[in-house]
């Protein structure tokens, strides 16, 4: 039997409400639900899962909007994915709005055990940080619709050790590009400060790098990727499928492999610490490059502190470190000594 078409979903705005209507492909409505802005105070529960949401977050002005009367009116899309997808679209509109989803139960009202199903759900929690029944839509760029939804994903929570890693990739023929584009640049930055009598190469190279932001954005766009940031010893870029790739440029004996680093603890460490660190999916051979699951970074609002429980490593002190994957922080750079 051939795959039904995905639904289409559309939101219209009706006063202060936001209507979110869901359609199959003959035009008929499949779905739908309501979204609004509070009318009374939350409960105490969702109150308190907003405060612990709004410091996850670092938004203490984080507002809240109800998601009210969601309904699927066909038997036939119980079950596929359109009311994740239908919640995804409201909590992109929430959060458009600077607002956190919240379920009809935090208004004083109740919520079907269906519902709860779609907020415990692994494909909605992978593009929201949550809080019980309160929820922020993280998954920027991301579409809500059940044809997107329905692709692999990583499973959030880190398993037992050792920890699998791909030895190979999808895109290795574009990675690969992207190494010996930054193993050039490399070269031409050595070059220059071989002529300017630099005496300390490890660290000139470094600080040299840190202002190379254009020169490495032209050569992302040679490979047709992002670039995303420079360290001292690495360069990030956003491969297709939200991707992060890591190249190495900047290494000594003396520090050792920033990747081997953050491999090695991602495998090995047990899971209660690996839950605080983005997942590595794939690694060259010689480490010169690894692949991790793109966390959406943290807003820069307020002051920032490491969440508690955290490992020490060094690295958590940084805000621009933190990333939220599967409605949680996690470390996206955790080679710290």
């Amino acid at each position: 039997m051939a795959a039904p078409h995905p639904p289409r979903i559309d939101l219209a705005r009706h006063g202060t409400q936001v209507h979110v209507h869901a359609w199959n492909a003959s035009g008929r409505e499949i779905g739908q639900a309501y979204l609004e802005p509070p009318f009374a105070p939350l409960s105490e529960t969702c109150k308190r899962d907003l405060e612990d949401l709004r410091r996850d977050l670092g938004r203490p002005d984080l507002q809240v909007m109800v998601l009210r009367r969601s309904e699927i009116r066909s038997a036939y899309w119980r079950g596929r994915g359109l009311g994740t997808a239908m919640y995804l679209a409201a909590a992109r509109e929430a959060a458009r709005q600077g607002a956190a989803l919240v379920a009809d139960e935090c208004h004083w009202r109740s919520t079907s055990a269906d519902a709860k199903r779609v907020w415990t759900g692994r494909r909605f929690n992978a593009q929201v940080a949550r809080r019980g029944l309160v929820a922020y839509w993280t998954g920027v760029g991301a579409r809500p619709n059940p044809a997107a939804l329905a692709a692999w994903r990583p499973e959030c929570d880190a398993g037992p050790t050792p920890r699998h890693v791909d030895a190979g990739h999808p895109q290795a023929a574009r990675i690969a590009r992207l190494v010996r584009l930054v193993a050039a640049w490399r070269r031409d930055l050595v070059r220059w400060l071989r002529q300017q009598g630099g005496d300390d190469l490890w660290n000139d190279v470094a600080n040299l790098a840190r202002n190379e932001g254009a020169t490495l954005r032209r050569l992302a766009a040679k490979a047709g990727v992002r670039f995303l940031g420079v360290g001292s010893s690495r360069v990030a870029f956003l491969l297709d499928g939200d991707e992060v790739v890591k190249i190495e440029y900047n290494t000594i004996d003396e520090i050792g492999s920033a990747n081997l680093r953050e491999l090695r603890r991602w495998v090995h460490d047990p899971p209660a610490v690996a839950r605080w660190y983005a997942p590595v999916t794939a690694s060259a051979p010689d480490f010169s490059w690894i692949t991790m699951v793109r966390a959406t970074p943290l807003p820069a609002i307020g002051r920032f502190t490491p969440p508690p429980g955290a490992p020490r490593l060094g690295d958590e002190v940084v805000r621009e470190n933190w990333g939220l994957y599967c409605g949680r922080r996690v470390l996206v750079d955790y080679a710290g000594d």
